[in-house]
Order: structure tokens, then C-alpha cells, then sequence
């Protein structure tokens, strides 16, 4: 068995959450989450879709072995994220800042499976002065609709601290 399943099941055990392991398909389910674990190398043809693994549509991701080795503290945080077993953190009672490319870069590679990026606009938000959030968003552009213009901004990065869900952060 893989290194790193075996780590993914010690962290279902861990915090008390039932699963059942297909050894031959590699296949983790859960009532709450499902993962597909794909060893370095594997090429996506031979992997089977995530419907014939879960006929009733739940949640799966497909979880690549050199990514978790890459980032376990950042994908397990995810997993228990998506498992309601992370720190919950209300926007309500966080601040916005603006903070700069450093703040953001120091954050984000930390806390974000894709690093740091650049863009125009960064926001942070702060709990008891601490950075729990980061949102990172681009340039403004015009959108046509309906014979309408609409200024749009893209997000190009949102992201917590580790461990830790900002309920409502992204719409604050």
C-alpha cells in the first residue's frame, strides 16, 4: 500500500470518521467525502472515472501522491476541511486589510497547495491580529451583458490559515 494512503486513513482514524478502503481501485469512501488516490506515474486513462467509482455523485477528489508529499499539512488540512473537523472562524468577527505581496506571498505559501501569485489587489482579513485569510484579485475589466457594461475583478487566490474555515470570509 502506498505511503501516503496509509497516512490519509491514520487521519480519518484520527478524528473519529468511519471509511472503507477498495484496495484494488484505490478508493477511500466516506459519508462525507470520497478520495481517489493516484500514485506518481499513473496516466489518467487508466484511472477509472469518479462515476463508476461513486454512482451517487458525492464529493471525491482525486488526491496525487507527489502532491501530498509536496504539501501533506496543507492537503490534510483540506481533507479535514471538507470532513467539518477544522477551526471555525467567523467572518463577523474579523477586520479587511489591505496588505502588501509580501503578507500575501508569506501567507499563501504556507497555507495554499498553489503558492503565491501576483495580482493588483490583495485583502487580508484579521482575527485578534492575527492574518486567518487572504484574497488575492486581479486587474478590473469590462464585461459586456445584455448591452450592459459591468466592471468584473477576478479572484485569483482566496485561502485560510491552516486548519481553520472563515465562515463567510470570501463574501465579506
Amino acid at each position: 500500500m502506498l505511503l501516503f494512503v496509509e497516512s490519509i486513513m491514520q487521519l480519518f482514524k484520527s478524528c473519529d470518521q468511519d471509511f472503507n478502503y477498495d484496495a484494488d481501485k484505490y478508493f477511500l469512501r466516506n459519508e462525507k467525502l470520497n478520495i481517489q488516490f493516484l500514485a506518481n506515474g499513473s496516466l489518467i486513462q487508466l484511472v477509472p472515472s469518479t462515476t463508476d467509482l461513486n454512482p451517487d455523485n458525492s464529493l471525491t477528489i482525486r488526491l496525487w501522491e507527489d502532491i501530498y508529499q509536496q504539501n501533506p499539512e496543507v492537503v490534510n488540512s483540506r481533507i479535514l476541511s471538507l470532513l467539518g473537523q477544522s477551526e471555525r472562524i467567523y467572518a463577523r468577527n474579523t477586520s479587511i486589510k489591505s496588505i502588501s505581496q509580501l503578507d500575501l506571498d508569506s501567507f499563501l505559501n504556507l497555507n495554499h497547495l498553489n503558492h503565491s501569485t501576483k495580482c493588483k489587489y490583495k485583502y487580508g482579513l484579521i482575527n485578534e491580529d492575527k492574518l486567518v485569510a487572504v484574497a488575492a484579485f486581479g486587474r478590473s475589466c469590462p464585461i459586456q451583458d445584455g448591452g450592459q457594461t459591468y466592471i468584473s475583478h477576478e479572484l485569483i487566490r482566496y485561502c485560510s490559515l491552516l486548519n481553520h474555515t472563515v465562515v463567510g470570509g470570501l463574501s465579506k
